[in-house]
């Protein structure tokens, strides 16, 4: 399920995917469950991308509030490839009928959050601690041989250490594997900050690390990560910056 690696939404793209205590939409789900239960709103997240070498991929994503503490959601993550016809002569010209067969990985994803509340100690209060679960059912098709459906969870944490700070613990891609395709086991820790200079302008700055846990990819030795910046210049004017590190 490597798929589940490619990371979704305008906004954590733009942000180095340094947004597992960022949230603030829809997509947030996909990057920590925890961080759903802080929406006040129905919200709702497509994308579509165009991929390497003629492939896609789609991504939609709702989340609703049901109480003042308790948040849900769904989402579909579908990786596709078009019909194609691969046998042909040396000068290109198609020795098979075309096929009409496309190969696809999906996902389909059900959250949850619930905003824990306060923790206090003599010294500081880490406030909204919240909790979240993903549940994804995934199925996947290589031309006509159907592979065999596996199930996977996330698990969330958020809460703010002050107004300003935010932190963030995720375990993604927790399940089992189809034949040799282990699941993307993944931890990441994550960190954001926010600047309000004024109502209009403000600036927020953000930060993970990831280490994967799957043996079988090579990134498994490695520590990842990315970093992130957003200057709000007025309510609907946002400039996003962000940069990856630990991948080639």
């Amino acid at each position: 399920a490597d798929f589940l690696k490619i990371g979704v939404g305008a906004r954590p793209s733009a942000m180095g995917e340094a947004y597992s205590a960022v949230g603030g939409e829809a997509s947030a789900s996909f990057w920590n469950p925890a961080l759903i239960a802080y929406e006040e709103k129905i919200n709702a997240t497509i994308m579509h991308l165009s991929w390497y070498e003629g492939t896609n991929y789609e991504y939609l994503s709702a989340v609703m509030p049901f109480t003042s503490d308790i948040s849900a959601g769904i989402s579909v993550n579908y990786f596709w490839i078009p019909a194609f016809n691969s046998t042909v002569d040396s000068f290109g010209n198609a020795l098979e009928p075309d096929n009409n067969l496309i190969s696809y990985d999906m996902a389909v994803t059900a959250s949850v959050a619930k905003i824990m509340g306060d923790m206090y100690t003599r010294d500081f209060t880490i406030g909204n601690i919240s909790l979240g679960l993903n549940v994804t059912y995934i199925q996947r098709k290589v031309l006509d041989y159907q592979l065999p459906a596996v199930f996977m969870a996330d698990l969330g944490l958020a809460a703010n250490i002050t107004d300003s700070l935010r932190g963030a613990l995720v375990v993604q891609n927790i399940g089992s594997a189809a034949g040799n395709d282990q699941s993307p086991l993944n931890v990441k820790l994550g960190m954001s900050h926010t600047y309000d200079f004024s109502k209009d302008f403000g600036i927020l700055v953000s930060g993970d690390i990831n280490k994967p846990i799957d043996t079988k990819n090579p990134e498994y030795v490695k520590w990842l990560g990315g970093l992130g910046v957003e200057v709000k210049i007025i309510e609907i004017i946002n400039l996003r910056a962000g940069y990856k590190f630990g991948r080639q």
